[in-house]
């Protein structure tokens, strides 16, 4: 069945995903809804809930997966493996805090700057902020380097999506890696390296 979902049904949701992702919520749960109704009909694990589901399958959100295939692309344009955007995605280092993504500012307010805020431009750097310094400094490496870190990372990250009751259960704000990755950082730092 997870065939058949990834070559017939992934494709379709994730077709020109790092351009056209949903930010609003209820347009999140509705594409969420497809992949949670599809995976509670495998009849080995219907029983789980659909968190629970994600980890038996080893599959991310589809909210995950889109976020995903933005810092690769991110990713790519600051190694000039793909063309720039017509506003420039740029990068500086710090010695503090390594590789990091210049976040255009935003010059209006209201609609405009929400659709703005959530567009591949300031998305995708933000999401590549979110990143631990060591994989935001990979560079000059094969991009199978950079996912496999990638990947790694984010299989400590949760990935709670919100589709109906689930939302109360979560402990950030959404399931995005911008509000994940903060309650995930809050914990390392008062737990330590040995509580991760």
């Amino acid at each position: 069945m997870m065939t058949l979902f990834r070559s017939l049904v992934l494709s379709r949701l994730e077709y020109c995903c790092t351009l056209t992702a949903p930010f609003k919520a209820g347009e999140i749960a509705d594409l969420e809804n497809v992949q949670r109704t599809f995976t509670a009909r495998i009849t080995e694990i219907k029983h789980l809930n659909y968190w629970e589901r994600l980890k038996f399958l080893n599959l991310y959100s589809l909210e995950r997966r889109r976020e995903r295939y933005m810092i690769i692309y991110t990713w790519k344009i600051l190694e000039g493996l793909v063309p720039n955007l017509h506003t420039k995605i740029t990068h500086y280092e710090s010695k503090r805090l390594g590789r990091r993504c210049n976040i255009p500012p935003m010059k209006s307010r209201g609609v405009t700057s929400t659709l703005r805020d959530h567009t591949i431009s300031v998305r995708g750097p933000r999401l590549f902020n979110c990143l631990p310094a060591y994989i935001r400094g990979i560079t000059n490496r094969p991009l199978a380097v950079f996912k496999l870190a990638l990947d790694k990372h984010l299989k400590s990250v949760p990935d709670q999506p919100g589709c109906g009751s689930y939302v109360g259960l979560r402990a950030a704000s959404s399931n995005s890696l911008v509000d994940q990755a903060l309650i995930h950082q809050e914990a390392w730092s008062q737990t330590g390296p040995r509580g991760r």
